[in-house]
């Protein structure tokens, strides 16, 4: 399949914006919107493991920390750059939009040399939903 990196905006690039909502007519917004929603289900996961904890006193400790967090995330507009190629501040993949594996956090490199761009097209981008970020890119 033809990439479709280059093409930004959904007029250009209808079927990469398949089964998205509507109010996005740039991959940009799209890809922002992404990374956020990925910082915000972070969080909420963090919260409900801070709801289950009993012992009193670390679950006062946890909740300060995260609503520290917050504020800070809300500084950073919750590091919704992460994803997009064009912010040089804080986007973890090159100019074309693609993001390279640099392996787990005790190696150096990817041992298969994993690398995806959801700028590239419909299934890339779907792909990419599943594509975690739990080691070092």
């Amino acid at each position: 399949l033809k990439s479709t990196a280059h093409l930004g905006e959904s007029q250009y690039d209808p079927v990469w914006f398949a089964n998205a909502n509507r109010r996005f007519k740039t991959k940009k917004k799209f890809m922002r919107d992404r990374a956020r929603s990925r910082i915000v289900g972070y969080l909420s996961v963090t919260k409900d493991f801070i709801k289950i904890c009993k012992d009193a006193k670390l679950k006062s400790i946890m909740e300060d920390v995260v609503k520290d967090l917050i504020t800070e995330l809300q500084e950073v507009d919750y590091f919704e750059g992460y994803f997009d190629r064009d912010d040089r501040r804080y986007r973890m993949c090159d100019e074309d939009g693609s993001f390279k594996c640099d392996g787990i956090y005790n190696q150096n490199e990817c041992q298969y040399g994993s690398e995806i761009n959801p700028y590239a097209g419909l299934k890339k981008r779907m792909a990419f939903r599943g594509w975690h970020l739990d080691h070092i890119i």
